[in-house]
């Protein structure tokens, strides 16, 4: 039995390897290995080489092609990934890429889907995962941040602490309450939010390993449709892929 990449594997990974090599000059190989926080210049670099990769399809070689990827495998992600590491390099968009994105593609609506996915895999939007609060991280049915249904919206009102936020967010993957009445476990739904909706506001916190944020919701509006699949559902869309 042969355990050894394929021919077109192997192609694949060489067209990533002459990418990187092609993008990151011999000044500037996002040598920060050892840094705690990436500086301006360092961000903006990896801006513009994330929106290069996008466009060619590398942050999600995976996902199909109507969502943004190359329709290829989880060899080719994986094969992505390691050169990626190996060079170093940061993708801003990381928790879309990695946290968001795949729950989308089972649980998300279909409009939800045309609408956010393509622009993950290209490297247009960044996301934060939005879970941990003051009294709920590891223990995540005990969620605070409360959403209330008002006719055909939703008003939050509550907290995030601890929010990984490397460069700003143009969306929060938000971990929600949404029922007093079942077992916690169960009263939870998972929303789509305008990271700069009326009314969120940001505290930064600096930490020994990177940069965080607390998120402050006060009268929060936002549409129905920003739920993901079904209101209250177990918070099974919200374990990692």
């Amino acid at each position: 039995m042969e355990f050894g990449f394929t021919k077109e594997q192997e192609k694949f990974r060489k067209e990533i390897q002459e990418f990187f090599i092609n993008e990151l000059p011999s000044d500037n190989r996002m040598d920060h290995r050892h840094d705690l926080f990436l500086t301006e210049r360092q961000l903006a670099f990896s801006w513009q080489l994330q929106q290069k990769a996008g466009e060619k399809g590398y942050l999600a070689p995976g996902w199909s092609k109507e969502s943004g990827g190359l329709g290829l495998g989880n060899i080719e992600h994986g094969i992505t990934t390691e050169e990626a590491g190996y060079w170093n390099v940061t993708w801003p968009s990381q928790q879309g890429l990695r946290v968001c994105g795949p729950p989308l593609h089972l649980f998300g609506s279909e409009e939800q889907k045309k609408k956010f996915l393509p622009a993950i895999a290209k490297g247009k939007q960044v996301w934060y995962q939005a879970f941990t609060e003051p009294e709920a991280g590891s223990d995540e049915a005990n969620v605070q941040l409360r959403a209330v249904r008002n006719g055909d919206e939703f008003i939050l009102n509550g907290q995030k602490t601890f929010i990984t936020a490397q460069c700003p967010a143009d969306y929060l993957y938000t971990l929600v309450k949404t029922e007093d009445t079942i077992p916690k476990h169960r009263g939870l739904s998972l929303f789509l939010i305008p990271a700069h909706a009326p009314g969120i506001t940001y505290r930064p916190l600096l930490s020994m390993t990177t940069f965080t944020v607390e998120i402050f919701f006060d009268d929060v509006r936002i549409s129905k449709d920003a739920l993901t699949s079904t209101l209250n559902h177990l918070n099974y869309f919200s374990k990692p892929f």
